[in-house]
């Protein structure tokens, strides 16, 4: 599992950012897709663990 970071735009005006742990970064997109209706994704990024 990695950890990804997920960044989303609430309508247009706020931003908040997202930690899901996933395989892949599709996962990560679903997965958060199916529990944050509304939101729009701007970025999903990788976070390696060091």
């Amino acid at each position: 599992m990695r950890t990804y970071e997920i960044t989303v735009r609430h309508e247009d005006v706020e931003f908040a950012s997202y930690f899901v742990q996933a395989r892949t970064a599709e996962e990560a997109r679903a997965e958060h897709e199916a529990s944050n209706y509304g939101t729009k994704i701007v970025s999903v990024k990788w976070i390696r663990n060091k």
